[in-house]
């Protein structure tokens, strides 16, 4: 049973092979991806700086992490020093 239509094995294949790549794009290596995440972080600092961390102990602060998807961001929180206990991932 042969066609010239491609199977869906094949439509999957070629979709994946022009993905080639784009590995770089996303990269921390790649500068324009690095920066941009360095700077939301230190501005996320400041703010926490100038709001929590001069009126609470940071083990004591919990909060929600609203979308958190991969984690990364709880991840980021954890090195920071909130207590895990206290982070509510949605």
């Amino acid at each position: 049973m042969s066609s010239d239509k491609p199977n869906t094995l094949e439509k999957i294949e070629r979709a994946y092979e022009k993905r080639k790549g784009y590995q770089k794009r996303y990269s921390f290596l790649n500068p324009s991806v690095f920066i941009p995440w360095q700077e939301r972080e230190r501005v996320f600092l400041h703010f926490l700086n100038k709001n929590y961390f001069r009126k609470k102990d940071i083990s004591e602060i919990s909060f929600l992490e609203v979308g958190c998807g991969t984690g990364a961001n709880i991840l980021q929180f954890i090195r920071y020093g909130f207590t895990p206990e206290k982070i509510t991932a949605n």
